[in-house]
């Protein structure tokens, strides 16, 4: 009995590519760009501010993280960078909105206080 399938030769496997090396500590360094760019989303908003305190410092500490882990490229600089000025941005943001409203009830109750008389 002639049959072809008895004659075939075996399928070569595909060539497939390795897969490129993970540089450490990439994963803390998506985070800290992210967490850098939501910081300075959230400095002009009077309490999500500290939010934005919060966000930045985590960002820089991430980035920091990434540096020793031995990540190479701007992704951590940007990161280190916008969480810095993000929670500067933001201390100073919550600072100026508080004494702002602060200023508007004690100037609320004072306008109350004299009117009584």
């Amino acid at each position: 009995m002639n049959n072809d399938y008895n004659n075939q030769q075996p399928q070569q496997p595909q060539y497939q590519p390795p897969l490129p090396p993970v540089q450490p500590g990439k994963n803390l360094a998506i985070a800290s760009l992210v967490m850098g760019i939501c910081s300075l989303v959230f400095w002009w908003m009077s309490w999500g501010a500290i939010l934005g305190i919060g966000l930045g410092i985590a960002a820089a500490v991430c980035g920091t993280k990434a540096k020793k882990q031995g990540f190479i490229g701007g992704m951590v600089t940007a990161g280190i960078v916008t969480g810095i000025i993000g929670a500067i941005l933001s201390a100073i943001g919550f600072i100026v909105c508080t004494v702002i409203i602060c200023a508007a009830a004690g100037f609320a109750g004072a306008a109350g206080a004299w009117g009584s008389f």
